[in-house]
């Protein structure tokens, strides 16, 4: 036998407790973690980064499985969609062990998927799910998650998200844009790191605006923190959050590269990081619950309080100057209602559109406006067909592009954005293999 096809060791990670609650009014999917799941102790946790979750891996065999104990509040169907990463075709079953019911569906090696399942009937009380594959593989086969959106409501649940969506046609009709990664974190060609007030107070905003009309860039993004998380500006939230305003500047270059861009009609972007990296004092700060990353599972209340708040503040303070968000490191996030981020991320700017990274990952949300574009290198993925106005129509790319299967993106320079007005223009060949399960339709419960 193979490395791939020998047998695998007894053992078993279980590292959910309680079942998770399934609520058959939900507004919004159910994730359940692979992290969370039961398995073999050989399928083992991604660690890339010393917090967040990124996926489970080693999903080879057609032995291996992943268990999740679910409790319903009511008999209902469930829309099961995995977030799943596969080289060739792979065919995988999920099947309620309590009901012997199952679904199934063949992921066609493009990578990261968002793969529809089905619609599968749960009845009321707890369940046991187990995911399973159709065959071993000698490429690695990471699996993210497994999300269960009510039947009855996903027709609400996707008005939800159309409603969601702004009009965001000039960031294709600008073609390109410049980002930059200037801050407190950076350093002259020759001599001392500046702190953040002289970088403030000696940076050459006529001059830069000038390069960029040079350029012929249709939009900047610039970066209102990164490796250390000092600001450009003035933050008050933020200060009040470390208890003193040393990571802050009182002179507000961010906004005045804004002003002056916008006075000759080039948008503006911010990126955001989160601060995880170099700056312990303020991640503490964050309470980011230890354990996260083998499970993906833990309160992230106070972080995600916090950055609602300093990310409110941002867009109130700048305004219509302001024309996207850019978050980086998106596995911090995921899972949660990213409906709510996206409120807190159009404060004092409706139209401002938003991206949340997943690096070379799935996506995380449909509550987003353009896809990151981190890992992309500009051609076109296996299994999509693009229109002739650059909307991706079919394949995993319309798929993953921060809507449902049934939606359509189109792309702008090394960014692609979701289109309103395409709304179920086609559907992926991941939707295609699995039929839907209509209903009638449901009010559904909102998760605020």
């Amino acid at each position: 036998m193979t490395h791939q096809e020998s047998a695998r060791p007894q053992g078993q990670r279980w590292s959910a407790s309680e079942p998770t609650r399934l609520v058959a009014d939900d507004c919004g999917p159910a994730v359940l973690t692979a992290g969370a799941s039961r398995r073999p102790d050989s399928l083992r946790v991604a660690r890339h980064q010393p917090d967040p979750y990124y996926w489970v891996e080693n999903f080879n065999l057609d032995s291996d499985y992943l268990e999740w104990r679910v409790d319903s509040d009511e008999a209902a169907h469930f829309e099961a969609t995995l977030l799943v990463s596969t080289a060739e075709d792979t065919a995988f079953t999920l099947t309620n062990l309590t009901t012997g019911r199952a679904v199934a569906a063949i992921s066609h090696g493009y990578g990261w998927d968002r793969l529809t399942l089905g619609s599968l009937l749960l009845p009321q009380g707890t369940s046991t799910l187990r995911l399973t594959r159709n065959a071993t593989s000698t490429a690695d086969v990471p699996v993210k998650s497994l999300e269960l959106l009510p039947t009855a409501t996903r027709e609400e649940y996707l008005r939800r998200v159309r409603a969601a969506k702004v009009d965001s046609q000039w960031l294709t009709d600008a073609r390109y844009g410049l980002f930059f990664q200037y801050g407190g974190w950076s350093y002259p060609p020759t001599g001392e790191r500046k702190s953040i007030e002289d970088q403030c107070r000696d940076f050459d905003v006529e001059r830069f605006v000038a390069m960029v009309l040079a350029s012929g860039a249709g939009y900047v993004m610039w970066s209102y923190t990164w490796a250390s998380f000092e600001v450009q500006g003035p933050n008050p939230v933020i200060d009040r959050i470390l208890g003193h305003g040393d990571n802050t500047s009182r002179i507000d270059l961010i906004l005045t590269l804004a002003r002056a861009l916008k006075t000759q009609g080039i948008r503006f972007l911010l990126y955001y990081h989160n601060g995880h990296d170099e700056d312990p004092a303020w991640w503490e700060k964050q309470c980011f619950p230890a354990g996260y990353r083998e499970t993906g599972v833990g309160d992230k209340s106070i972080f995600e309080r916090n950055w609602m708040k300093i990310i409110s503040w941002i867009g109130e303070h700048f305004g219509e100057l302001l024309d996207g968000f850019w978050f980086d490191d998106g596995a911090y996030y995921y899972p949660t209602d990213f409906e709510r981020l996206l409120t807190a991320a159009r404060t004092g700017n409706p139209q401002r559109i938003v991206s949340y990274n997943s690096w070379v990952g799935p996506t995380l949300t449909s509550f987003q406006d353009y896809r990151s574009g981190e890992d992309y290198d500009g051609g076109v993925e296996g299994g999509t067909v693009v229109g002739p106005d650059g909307v991706y129509l079919t394949g995993r790319t319309a798929a993953s592009a921060g809507m449902p299967t049934t939606c359509s993106t189109r792309t702008g320079a090394c960014m692609s954005r979701t289109r309103r007005s395409c709304w179920c223009a086609a559907r992926s060949r991941s939707s295609a293999t699995s039929p839907r399960l209509r209903s009638p339709g449901r009010r559904c419960r909102s998760r605020r």
